[in-house]
Formats: C-alpha cells, sequence, structure tokens
C-alpha cells in the first residue's frame, strides 16, 4: 500500500528494488512527506519550498495518492525507478505498489513475484517454493506466513502478513468483433468484499494496449 506502509516497509521495499541505504531513507522521507498533512520537512524529505523552486513549480500534496504516477511529482523518483525494465532497476515502484490497499495489509495468497522479491529478497529456489505454497490449500498458507516471517528482521511487518483472499482485484477483458481490425482492452479495479450494496468499480479503464497473450479472453488479478 501507497498510502498506508510504515516508513520501515517503504525503506525496505526501496532497498531491495536497487536503492541504496541512504537513497531508500531519502526518497522514503520524500514520499511521507508528500502524503503527510503538514509542510514539515522529514529528516530528508522535501515538502513545498522544495517543489515550488522547480522550473515548472508546484506545491506538495498534503494528502494520500490519488495515483501511482503522482510518484513522479515526489522528490527523487525518476522515470526509471518508477517503470523499471532497465539495468539499475528491473522490477520499478508501478510494479510493487498499489492505491486501492487501505490497510496496509499483505495477502499472501495474491502477492505477485515482484511484490515478494520487493519485500522479502527470497532466491530464485526461494521463489519457487513460495509460488509453489501459494497455490495449495489454505494451511500451506499458514506454513508460508512462518515461512516468509522467518526472514524479516523486522517483526513488525511480519504482522501484516494476511491469509485470506484479496477484495480488491482488477478485471481485464480482451475482445474483437468479427469486422474489426484490431482487438478492444479494458479493465476495472472492482471492490468484491460482500456487502448490501454488491460490488463497487473504484476506477474503470477504457483504452489499454492490446496484449497478445490474450485470445478474446479475461484476466482478473488481485491489487490489494
Amino acid at each position: 500500500s501507497l498510502n498506508a506502509s510504515a516508513e520501515n516497509l517503504l525503506r525496505l521495499v526501496l532497498q531491495n528494488l536497487g536503492l541504496d541505504m541512504d537513497a531508500a531513507a531519502a526518497l522514503s522521507d520524500a514520499i511521507l512527506d508528500w502524503k503527510d498533512r503538514d509542510e514539515e520537512h522529514r529528516l530528508n524529505g522535501a515538502e513545498s519550498d522544495f517543489y515550488m523552486k522547480l522550473p515548472r513549480p508546484y506545491p506538495s500534496k498534503n494528502a494520500p495518492f490519488d495515483s501511482l504516477e503522482e510518484l513522479l511529482l515526489v522528490k527523487g523518483v525518476t522515470p526509471e525507478l518508477f517503470y523499471g525494465g532497465n539495468e539499475d532497476f528491473p522490477v520499478g515502484l508501478v510494479d510493487v505498489f498499489t492505491i486501492f490497499n487501505r490497510y496496509g495489509t499483505l495477502k499472501l495468497r495474491n502477492m505477485r513475484p515482484e511484490v515478494i522479491r520487493a519485500i522479502f529478497n527470497l532466491t530464485d529456489e526461494e521463489m519457487i517454493e513460495v509460488q509453489r505454497m501459494q497455490e495449495t490449500p489454505e494451511s500451506s498458507l499458514d506454513i508460508l506466513r512462518s515461512f516468509l516471517e522467518s526472514r524479516l528482521a523486522d517483526p513488525t511487518i511480519g504482522a501484516l502478513l494476511e491469509t485470506d483472499s484479496a477484495n480488491v482485484v482488477m478485471v481485464e477483458a480482451q475482445a474483437k468483433l468479427p469486422d474489426a481490425r484490431v482487438p478492444a482492452r479494458v479493465a476495472g479495479v472492482i471492490e468484491v468484499e460482500e456487502s448490501s450494496e454488491g460490488i463497487m468499480v473504484l476506477r474503470w479503464i477504457d483504452h489499454l494496449p492490446v496484449d497478445e497473450s490474450l485470445v478474446d479472453g479475461q484476466t482478473m488479478e488481485a491489487v490489494a
């Protein structure tokens, strides 16, 4: 969770993505300063007095992030770090954070490989074992939680691990009409938590790039 993660988890993730200890501390401070409600600096952070001196000035938001792309406005976030896929940062911030997780918990059943590596920094062999346990019954998720907790020096992060299913998912659908030249692809971020109001659409995306791996089908991925 970009909005609910504590400082220690932010620093850990940033270091495991490839930043050194000092750079991770500085960026963590800048992220926290961006979303807190005051103009007081953390040790290495930034508030409006920094951003207003930029060639294209803007104030610090002092409110939670409304999109991941907003990170590109934060001091220390480069496109290379945000998008990843390069030599310095194979995995980017966009691959591991979400704005839809309001509680800061980590769902073991649905954690993507990129998120697991960013938090637990596992070897390839350990990653295979984790993915095997994710696909097995509920009892294995308890074993997985113990396995991952044993690899964390900070027990407060281990306390965030949960074995229940995610209640916010992204559903993508792609299809092509018989007389169309290219497929159309749409997506929605949907909250599926049991409620008298039914499901709630948190975000709708009308146009996405065509995914060649999808053939007139759809996929569903947990995001929180």
